[in-house]
């Protein structure tokens, strides 16, 4: 059954199109035949949960969930938080330093004794789950995975799709009334 339009566009960034080009698909094949975890938590298994997901879709199969401590036939992935642990920090293959914000990410590709992997590394847990929506974006636009160098840290506390939404809670664009999106987010505190 083909999806609709409207399916498609409800899924916003989320919407995980199969890779096409042959050549592509076959490196990422190679780099994505292993997930791991250093550690276990509820937002890292979502992570993983969501890579795993946009893999099948993306590549036509599922990497195998082993321990990061596990070695590949091809590359393995890597999620987790930097500089919990000196051995967590190994199992990423991290050395460098750490980014300063806290929902700062580094993403890095590479070699060592187990073979090749890519390590998504946050600052913290939820800096862990952009790793990984910064990653399946590079997949999404036919990058390279061999020499991966990326540190970010996103300017933004609060995130959120530009729905013509202001920041009192009117809306623009014709619509009436307010939100209670707005009165919500009001509320949290980042």
């Amino acid at each position: 059954m083909k999806e609709s339009t409207q399916d498609k566009s409800c899924a916003c960034w989320l919407r995980y199109e199969t890779i096409q080009d042959e050549q592509v698909k076959k490196q990422y094949n190679f780099w994505c035949s292993e997930v791991a975890l250093t550690e276990q938590s509820a937002l890292l298994q979502t992570a993983e949960q969501e890579l795993v997901q946009a893999l099948d879709a993306m590549l036509g199969g599922r990497p195998r969930d082993t321990g990061a401590a596990a070695g590949a036939q091809g590359g393995r992935i890597v999620i987790g938080v930097i500089g919990s642990s000196p051995a967590r920090d190994q199992a990423l293959a991290w050395s460098g330093p750490v980014p300063k914000d806290s929902d700062g990410y580094a993403i890095r590709s590479g070699t060592d004794e187990k073979g090749p992997y890519i390590s998504l590394a946050g600052h913290s847990e939820r800096g862990a789950l952009y790793a990984v929506f910064h990653f399946l974006k590079l997949l999404q636009t036919g990058k390279k995975l061999d020499a991966l160098e990326i540190q970010e840290a996103p300017a933004n506390g609060l995130r959120m799709i530009n729905q013509w939404d202001n920041m009192d809670g009117s809306i623009e664009r014709g619509m009436r009334g307010s939100r209670s999106f707005m009165k919500i987010t009001a509320s949290l505190k980042m």
